[in-house]
């Protein structure tokens, strides 16, 4: 079983929408100072940890109405973008697989009825 502070941070990031490098750096400071939390006070329920430092969902409230609103959009926007561009990617590569996939597949049939269309000759040689 998992210790308390890590399941809370957990349910925290779990949480945030975006996970840079900010959000990272937030999450890892938060986790510090929950684990040092309840090293000391010797912490044994998640409801401890949400009388001092908030429920996961007002964590990430906070930091969210702390942050700069064009910064946050700037970013999602670019989070839709690249997502659109993995999957365009992801498409593209899979119809030109499946592309030459079928068309090996016909080369191979086509050699093949060749290979049987063919009359060739045998030779025998008795010794």
């Amino acid at each position: 079983m998992k210790p308390v502070y890590q399941q809370y941070t957990e349910q925290i990031k779990m949480l945030f929408p975006l996970m840079d490098k900010p959000e990272k750096d937030y999450l890892n400071k938060m986790a510090v100072q929950v684990k040092d939390y309840c090293e000391d006070n010797q912490v044994e329920s998640p409801e401890n940890l949400y009388e001092n430092f908030d429920r996961p969902e007002d964590v990430v409230r906070e930091y969210y109405s702390i942050m700069d609103t064009e910064d946050i959009i700037t970013r999602i926007k670019r989070t839709k973008l690249l997502r659109t561009l993995v999957i365009c990617i992801v498409i593209i590569a899979m119809a030109i697989s499946t592309s030459a996939i079928t068309r090996t597949v016909l080369y191979y049939k086509a050699y093949q009825e060749a290979l049987d269309n063919i009359h060739g000759y045998w030779v025998d040689s008795i010794e």
